[in-house]
């Protein structure tokens, strides 16, 4: 059934001129891309009813036009095998958005690469579903300003396709609300600036649910995500944790809060700065959940800092069932330094609940059930009071190149 058109819910934004915006109701039989190809260069809405429409879009094909927005009616769930979407507004095959398509708005349907797709429509070859992105990767590209994606699902191909399921890249100020992604290796992926992430539900990624990048053309600082649920789609470790790292461009000024990763393969949350110029800087994780409740190899973590990694604020994390809580990985002098890790509890870890490197400020924590060491000192001068160890396997404290002072 069609929808009739509607008043468009976004004129109090400031692109939106007083004129009132085009409205094309989508047509059985045409793609998307025809829709979005037949509204204005001033852009204009897309809506589309419940059931399948097919995107149009392939790869070198890109909504480029500001002020286009696509509304569904309904974000749909996955079948049982999770390889077609079911329900709600579905967009068979993948969305393009790059330079030029400020105030992007998407929001109540879903966007399916799943197998179902890709097997009868495009030669088995894996794509990524949803991107905003950089095309042609073009260093000092103009950012995409101020996209919304709201109430959107998102479904790859596998567990190992080299693929995004929702890439938000080269932007600013964009806010991405109450998604779902599943399938693919990498599962929201954010290169942005000043931007918003309020809830993910992530299934099923291979290499991250969740990545905050800095490449140099696209680089990441002042970001903020919250309210992110991680866990396995078909077993359990078959879904890998959160990452932020510089690899092109350094990554500033990143807050993480309410996370919850049940049995995460190899880590929660790790974090890396691959040089002194592409460093991880000014990070802060409160309210974080990392629990492998069936068991965990020694190798896991439920967090994990490599490199170039600096200024770093964890508050209230429970860490449980792992190998390592807390893991200092190749530390560098002079690029790893400035943490501070407070109201927090370690529970039921298999070797050391913390390493430390660089100095650190560690108040008020319990440590229960640690079949290593507390916490483990590899350098430099720790701040250590009002924690509480019990049932631990090695030293409470233990000295391993570093310090311990009591202020």
């Amino acid at each position: 059934m069609l929808l009739a058109a509607m008043t468009c819910g976004c004129a109090s934004r400031p692109n939106v001129s007083s004129d009132s915006p085009v409205v094309r109701v989508g047509v059985p039989g045409q793609t998307l891309k025809q829709m979005i190809d037949s509204l204005p260069p001033t852009g204009g809405i897309v809506e589309l009813g419940p059931g399948e429409w097919i995107s149009g879009y392939q790869p070198g094909t890109v909504i480029s036009k500001p002020n286009v927005t696509i509304k569904g009616a309904g974000m749909p769930q996955f079948n049982s095998d999770f390889t077609a979407m079911a329900g709600g507004t579905i967009l068979l095959g993948p969305v393009g958005v790059s330079t030029g398509a400020d105030y992007f708005t998407v929001k109540d349907l879903g966007v399916d690469a799943g197998q179902a797709y890709i097997n009868g429509q495009n030669g088995g070859i894996p794509t990524d579903a949803l991107d905003i992105f950089n095309n042609g990767q073009v260093i000092g590209a103009p950012p995409v300003e101020s996209p919304l994606i709201e109430n959107v699902s998102c479904l790859g191909y596998s567990l190992t396709a080299p693929n995004h399921c929702m890439l938000v890249e080269n932007v600013n100020n964009a806010m991405v609300r109450n998604v779902s992604t599943v399938y693919n290796q990498h599962g929201l992926v954010l290169k942005g600036t000043n931007s918003t992430v309020d809830g993910v539900y992530s299934r099923g990624h291979g290499n991250d649910s969740v990545i905050v990048k800095s490449d140099a053309y696209a680089p990441a600082s002042d970001d903020t995500l919250s309210n992110i649920t991680i866990e396995p789609l078909l077993s359990p470790g078959d879904t890998k944790g959160i990452i932020i790292t510089g690899v092109g461009a350094p990554v500033r000024d990143i807050k993480i809060s309410n996370v919850r990763a049940r049995s995460p393969l190899w880590w929660g949350i790790y974090a890396q700065g691959d040089s002194a110029n592409t460093s991880v800087t000014g990070l802060s994780f409160s309210d974080i959940s990392v629990d492998n409740p069936s068991g965990s190899p020694a190798s896991d973590f439920c967090m994990q800092f490599v490199q170039y990694v600096r200024r770093v604020n964890i508050n209230e994390l429970n860490c449980s069932n792992v190998g390592i809580g807390i893991s200092a990985y190749l530390p560098v002098n002079g690029g790893f330094y400035d943490y501070m890790l407070t109201n927090s509890h370690f529970s039921k870890i298999s070797s050391d609940a913390v390493q430390t490197y660089g100095g650190w400020r560690i108040y008020d924590n319990s440590f229960d059930s640690v079949g290593g060491n507390g916490i483990v000192n590899l350098g430099g001068e720790d701040l250590v009071d009002f924690n509480s160890f019990v049932s631990i396997g090695g030293s409470d404290m233990l000295s391993a190149g570093g310090t311990f002072v009591t202020p």
